[in-house]
């Protein structure tokens, strides 16, 4: 874990970039649709997986390769299709931040006795064996999901980012590393609180003027 780096691409000048979560805690992927945002974020959960790191995926749209069945060692994913409500798009994207909420809570708690909840003692992801198991939780959209995640929105979004913001400030004393991606304007549309403890950005595509103010 403290020497782990995640292959991210090359930067302008040519030289390679890796991100080193247990340096830098979390990351902002920001770029435009079709900039490679979501190779260089399918690349990073693989690259994590592949080094035995629990991994966590919320998305605003369904993705096929991300169906939890599919995925091996893939923790929770957003479904691969829909219904028509958007509300439901909401609830599934909070349902994983909820997962990340009480996996930091358990490693929280872990070295007090009796104060981990009962119906969490069987939960193989919770269980102490893995309690120093680092953990990717990746956020895509991130942006767009806190556009639609109003409190009238949906149940229990208010919630959810309560819980991320939580998991940005005290995630990383837990091996808890949260990766974020945006499309929109980075950061106008999120809390001032998440991306003060989001310490790097890197920025996909080509620059162009967009690219060079951000």
């Amino acid at each position: 874990w403290p020497s782990t780096e995640f292959a991210l691409g090359v930067d302008v000048a040519g030289t390679q970039v890796c991100w080193r979560p247990a340096a830098t805690r979390s990351l902002a992927v920001v770029g435009r649709t079709g900039s490679g945002l979501t190779v260089l974020t399918e690349s990073v959960l693989d690259q994590a997986r592949a080094a035995g790191w629990m991994t966590l995926y919320a998305s605003t749209i369904g993705r096929e390769s991300f169906d939890p069945a599919g995925v091996p060692g893939l923790v929770s994913s957003s479904l691969g299709s829909y219904p028509a409500d958007r509300n439901a798009r909401v609830n599934e994207y909070s349902a994983v931040i909820e997962i990340a909420r009480r996996m930091l809570q358990h490693r929280r708690s872990r070295s007090i006795p009796g104060d981990v909840p009962e119906q969490w003692s069987g939960s193989s992801l919770l269980d102490a064996r893995t309690r120093d198991v680092p953990i990717l939780l990746v956020l895509d959209s991130i942006d767009a999901y806190r556009l639609v995640g109003r409190p009238d929105a949906a149940r229990g979004t208010v919630e959810a980012v309560c819980a991320i913001t939580d998991i940005l400030a005290h995630g990383f004393d837990h091996r808890i590393h949260v990766l974020v991606t945006s499309q929109l304007e980075w950061p106008e549309y999120l809390p001032p609180l998440w991306t003060r403890e989001i310490p790097e950005v890197v920025l996909t595509g080509k620059r162009d003027i967009a690219t060079g103010r951000l």
